[in-house]
Order: C-alpha cells, then sequence, then structure tokens
C-alpha cells in the first residue's frame, strides 16, 4: 500500500492531472451557479496548464537539475559501472525483444563506459511494479539482454539487481549485491542528467563512491531564443513532469532521511 500511495499522491499534482481535477472543480462550481468561484478555478486551471507547457518555464525547471553534473571530459577507472532502471519497455506483444524509452541514453551511455574498458562489471538495475505493468522478467534483465545482445557485453561481467521498485530500493539491493561479492563500492553511475541529483545522493548515502556519468540532457546552453518558446506544446508539459517528478522526489528522500 505504501509504494502504491507513494506512486499515485504525487501524480495527482502533476500538471496534467492538476488540470483536469480544477476543471472538474470549476463543472461542479458552474451546476451549483457559484459564478464567481468558477472563473477563479477556471483561470487558476489555465495558468497551470499555459505555464506547464511553456518551452521558457520548462527549460528553467530543467536546468535547474541538469546544471549540477555537466558531462566529464573523462571517466576514472572503478570497480563497476551501474545502470540505474527507468529506461525499458518490456517485451510484451506485439514487441519481440525489449525497447528503450525517452531515457534510452542510458543504455548507450552504459554501453560506451563498458567499450572503454572503465569497469570489470556492470550491473544492471530495476525490479518491476506489477500494478503499473507486470510481465516475465524485470528492467534489469531487459537491460542485460540489449547490453549482450546489440552491444557484444559478456552475460558473465553482467551482474543483476532485480530487486527494488525505485531508485531508492535499487541502492539498497546493490549494497547486498556488492557485499555479497566482496566488490569494492567505488561506481561510475549512469542515469539521466536530471535524475542524477537525487540518484547520486541516494548511492553516497549507501556508502558507494560515486563517479557520476550523466546522459540523456533534455535541454542544451548553446541555443538562442526563438519565438516558438513563448508557444505551449504537449513535448514540454511532459518535459515539466519529468523535473517536477524529480523536484518532489528530492524534497520527500530529504525528508526521509534518504539522502
Amino acid at each position: 500500500m505504501g509504494l502504491f500511495l507513494s506512486k499515485l499522491l504525487p501524480v495527482l499534482v502533476f500538471p496534467l492531472n492538476l488540470t483536469c481535477i480544477l476543471c472538474l472543480v470549476s463543472a461542479i462550481l458552474a451546476w451549483k451557479r457559484k459564478f464567481r468561484l468558477v472563473a477563479g478555478t477556471a483561470m487558476a486551471a489555465f495558468l497551470v496548464l499555459f505555464l506547464s507547457a511553456s518551452p521558457v518555464v520548462t527549460h528553467v525547471l530543467l536546468r535547474g537539475l541538469e546544471r549540477h553534473y555537466p558531462e566529464p571530459e573523462s571517466y576514472p577507472k572503478a570497480a563497476a559501472i551501474v545502470l540505474i532502471g527507468g529506461a525499458m519497455v518490456p517485451k510484451l506483444p506485439p514487441r519481440r525483444h525489449p525497447e528503450i524509452n525517452a531515457f534510452g541514453d542510458r543504455l548507450l551511455q552504459a554501453a560506451r563506459l563498458w567499450r572503454m574498458h572503465q569497469a570489470q562489471w556492470l550491473v544492471t538495475t530495476g525490479g518491476k511494479i506489477p500494478f503499473f505493468q507486470d510481465y516475465e522478467g524485470n528492467e534489469a534483465t531487459s537491460y542485460a539482454v540489449l547490453l549482450t545482445e546489440l552491444f557484444d557485453v559478456p552475460k558473465d561481467s553482467i551482474l543483476k539487481v532485480e530487486a527494488g521498485q525505485n531508485t531508492y530500493g535499487e541502492a539498497v539491493a546493490a549494497v547486498r549485491l556488492f557485499e555479497s561479492r566482496g566488490l569494492s563500492k567505488d561506481i561510475l553511475l549512469v542515469t539521466s542528467a536530471l535524475h542524477m541529483p537525487r540518484a547520486a545522493r541516494i548511492y553516497r548515502k549507501q556508502g558507494f563512491i560515486v563517479h557520476p556519468a550523466p546522459t540523456d540532457y533534455h535541454t542544451d546552453t548553446g541555443g538562442s531564443f526563438r519565438f516558438f518558446d513563448l508557444i505551449p506544446n504537449e513535448f514540454a508539459l511532459a518535459e515539466t513532469a519529468y523535473a517536477l517528478h524529480e523536484y518532489l522526489g528530492l524534497a520527500v528522500y530529504k525528508m526521509m532521511g534518504r539522502i
């Protein structure tokens, strides 16, 4: 129940759902003929949707996360490359193979570091959440399949953290894996740049020496302002939700003592 609520409650305050809630409240108030309140809630719904779908607002929110971890020019050798879950689409019909989602650059970065011989082990992480999507296997296994199939990473060089249904749970399970194998907890941590502020702190809290290997940047610093940046769009709305998810996660994990 705790996991279910932790996944459900944040979603209710994300822009799209919050807008839907405000629209529903406006409809109820209109039915009750409380038109001044209708105007207020309707305007609130408009502002939430407009600002959340604004590329300018989205850029500010994402840069606030990604600026902390620019990609380094080189990486040190480490005991293992740890690939954080969240980038896989499971092998469910009509798919005959696992696929990657919008965060799939994580897989590419891990494969790149492996090809650079930065570590002896490549650790894939990620369980599954059955009430979201149930399928055979888990995300760590799906990662391993693609790393072997597409990038020739030997199966016996991949260690899997198959427990854990969020980043914290994966980090706790990774501790058990490293200790059982007698491995140094010196790692190259691979995840999206917007997720790295939270992920790096979680793993360090668990006693890992973390060398961030960020990827999957959603913003850039070399572009110039364009007129269309003022026009809301559905892509910016989704990106704002990703950013808010991380800010909320940072706040909650800080209160819980996980970072």
